[in-house]
């Protein structure tokens, strides 16, 4: 694959937590089960597809590529943020199999060139970053680039989870219990800045799928496990945090009931194969 090219300097909101992120996010409870399900899902998606070349978009601190790459695959990583992309950079250098770009999934995807992939894929809601308008356009966008038969897995936040509007009502602070549910844009804090987020369900993503695109599966992301905000929470309750975790790898085994769960979850992935 070459050699990176040098990314383009911009201001983004996670640049000022890239260093931090696996600390905040990647190396918590919550962070640790939630990815567990999603690779799970790959290593499962990987083999019988004989998936090789894989574009993740949103890559944040490279978790996902260094382990696409162990599974044997070719990986672009790309994100928006020049300082993630940097980290992404150090964790899983530069080689025949690893490149890492900037990509401004708001503008275009010209930086690809003309490559083709077997599957495209990005995960914690970092598609939620962009309007629902513009990831309307992304797909449309992103057809030249993945295989006929290939597939997009998207892991995004939807309009519902039941363990965040449960603890928020909870706390009366039904503002914050409300907020996936509201139409527009909903900001967020990420380090000093603000970004606004945009909760997608599953019946709107397929709404949204370009012609010749199919929703295959659906998956609970964080049924059992709460929202990463609540990770100091389960910290301080060791045997609770275990036995959901164990719930959470258990659901994800079962397709029926994780496909329902989904609808409820802190996120829901999304394997889209492109049939024609």
């Amino acid at each position: 694959m070459g050699e990176s090219p040098t990314p383009v300097a911009t201001s983004d909101p996670f640049d000022a937590i890239a260093e931090d992120y696996d600390r905040s996010f990647s190396d918590t409870r919550v962070g640790r089960s939630q990815r567990a399900v999603v690779h799970d899902h790959l290593v499962r998606l990987l083999g019988p597809r004989g998936v090789r070349r894989v574009l993740e978009l949103n890559c944040g601190t490279g978790v996902d590529a260094e382990f696409l790459l162990e599974q044997g695959c070719d990986v672009v990583a790309t994100d928006r943020s020049r300082a993630m992309v940097e980290v992404t950079s150090r964790r899983i250098g530069a080689s025949d199999s690893a490149r890492c770009l900037q990509l401004d999934l708001e503008e275009n995807l010209e930086p690809l060139g003309g490559e083709s992939f077997d599957l495209v894929f990005s995960n914690f809601g970092g598609l939620n970053c962009v309007s629902p308008q513009r990831l309307e356009e992304l797909l449309d966008e992103l057809v030249p680039h993945l295989d006929l038969g290939g597939s997009l897995v998207l892991v995004l936040m939807g309009r519902f989870c039941l363990l965040e509007t449960l603890y928020f009502a909870l706390e009366g602070d039904w503002r914050r219990a409300l907020r996936r549910r509201r139409q527009g844009p909903v900001e967020a804090a990420v380090g000093d800045a603000d970004l606004s987020i945009w909760y997608l369900s599953p019946g709107e993503l397929r709404r949204r799928l370009p012609a010749g695109w199919r929703l295959r599966r659906l998956r609970a992301v964080g049924g059992f496990m709460p929202p990463s905000f609540l990770d100091p929470w389960l910290t301080r309750h060791t045997r609770l945090g275990r036995l959901l975790a164990a719930g959470e790898r258990l659901l994800s085994r079962v397709g029926p009931l994780s496909a329902l769960v989904a609808h409820g979850a802190d996120h829901y992935l999304a394997e889209v194969s492109r049939t024609r």
